[in-house]
């Protein structure tokens, strides 16, 4: 892999880590803690919608990187890299599930159940930590 590529991939994980941390800061210890309040509400959706972003576009880079087509649509981009070996499905899977929450937080705004967001602030961080170590890997292997 090109090293200007492993820069710029670097870059936007780095970008990644400060929106999980942000999201990590801001979401509450419970759901009462962050529907009492409209601004942490703001950072966390803002936070998490700029985290399935900057996914997407890692694993666009990536895709490019081996050269391997970009697909269609944004939740093709995890199937994509999941079929060619370069992300574990099981990671792929919920990624492409983020790409869907994404849409719903952009479009659709004022129905967002907060307890939706909050249980995905405090149990699906994961998902993009673990696609962050895989991409590490993939730099650190190439």
């Amino acid at each position: 892999m090109d090293e200007r590529i492993k820069d710029i991939l670097i870059k936007k994980m780095e970008s990644l880590i400060r929106c999980l941390e942000r999201v990590e800061q801001k979401r509450g210890n419970s759901f009462q803690d962050l529907s009492e309040s409209l601004d942490h509400q703001d950072i966390v959706i803002l936070n998490l919608e700029r985290s399935v972003k900057l996914s997407i576009d890692i694993g666009s880079i990536l895709l490019s990187a081996f050269k391997i087509p970009i697909p269609e649509t944004m939740s093709e981009v995890f199937q994509s890299l999941s079929e060619n070996q370069l992300l574990p499905e099981d990671i792929a899977l919920s990624l492409r599930k983020s790409v869907g929450f994404r849409n719903i937080a952009v479009h659709e705004y004022s129905e967002l159940n907060w307890e939706i967001v909050f249980q995905i602030a405090t149990t699906r961080l994961k998902d993009f930590k673990d696609f962050i170590k895989v991409v590490n890997d993939l730099i650190l292997s190439t």
